[in-house]
């Protein structure tokens, strides 16, 4: 396990030797829906816990996140029944799961059948309500991978989220600082997330162990990716410390050249991303301003792509 200083050390050497490199996205994947496939499906799920249509309603949550939820439960749930549960309630859903969870989890688990659904550990993040709960949670996460099973992409969001809903980040740089104990894989949109979770309320130190673990899950070093270079220069400016500035005009050029070949649609705000990273180019065009530096610039707004095509092929492709 790396310790955090080594982390953070190897982050800062990396901008110091940083490359402008052209951002590039991901190419979508397609399903798979063989037999096996389906058959294997089949055996990993499991009856509904509890048989009925809930909605979870967070106090605790951050407005923008309580109301996502909300709008995603209502968009998932049409024509079915829902009501709202209480916190009593919650705490009673989360107890049950656990319950049935732990014989199930582990080398040698004590009830075989029916197994454990994927879908039981997000469920089981949005029960938990304070970060004691999730703290339980994560004991039970290495038992996952002795049951030989993996966590899928989508649940490392997910506990990102909730860790940043309940003010438990640094839960999340425990976890994924340690793959062999968690085996919980970062992907690039839950590195985001834990940066803007981290940006604000969080050392220098904490927010570069976060970007140190682009490497060591293999995502695009931060001076290659637009959404995590703004977020970390905005907050190294904030802080005004002779170290954050050092790596602010570190990657700086980096977000220079990366801002010229980006665009971005300005008006999609259910895509938070584009949110945080419009925040965040303000942010830095007001800090270099009142220090009478040359501003970023804004960033260009998306054009239609046969616009794009006609001016810049390449430049088409280039979007967050």
């Amino acid at each position: 396990m790396l310790t955090t200083n080594s982390i953070a050390r190897q982050a800062l050497c990396s901008f110091r030797g940083a490359r402008t490199v052209r951002p590039v996205l991901p190419s979508a994947r397609s399903l798979h829906a063989s037999p096996p496939v389906m058959k294997r499906k089949r055996v990993e799920e499991v009856e509904d816990l509890f048989g009925e249509e809930f909605e979870v309603v967070d106090a605790s949550a951050t407005p923008i996140a309580a109301e996502a939820s909300m709008e995603t439960s209502s968009s998932s749930t049409a024509g079915r029944v829902k009501r709202v549960l209480n916190p009593e309630e919650r705490e009673y859903r989360l107890s049950r799961m656990v319950e049935f969870m732990k014989p199930r989890l582990g080398r040698k688990p004590e009830v075989k059948t029916p197994q454990i659904r994927h879908g039981t550990w997000v469920e089981c993040l949005q029960m938990a309500r304070t970060k004691e709960q999730l703290e339980g949670i994560v004991e039970l996460l290495p038992k996952w991978k002795e049951s030989g099973h993996k966590f899928k992409s989508g649940f490392a969001e997910s506990f990102v989220q909730r860790c940043q809903e309940l003010d438990a980040s640094q839960l999340a740089l425990t976890v994924f600082g340690n793959y062999s104990k968690y085996n919980v894989s970062l992907t690039l949109p839950a590195a985001r997330r834990l940066l803007h979770s981290l940006h604000s309320k969080h050392s220098i130190q904490d927010l570069m162990t976060a970007s140190a673990l682009y490497a060591i899950y293999d995502l695009p070093p931060v001076n290659q990716d637009f959404v995590s270079c703004a977020i970390i220069v905005a907050a190294c400016l904030r802080k005004n410390t002779a170290h954050s500035n050092v790596i602010a005009e570190a990657l700086i050029p980096s977000l220079r050249q990366m801002k010229l070949e980006t665009r971005i649609d300005k008006q999609d705000t259910y895509n938070r991303e584009n949110v945080w990273l419009r925040s965040a180019i303000s942010e830095i065009n007001g800090t270099l301003c009142t220090r009478g530096k040359e501003r970023i610039g804004r960033i260009k707004p998306l054009k239609p792509t046969s616009d794009l095509q006609k001016s810049n092929p390449e430049e088409a492709t280039v979007t967050v």
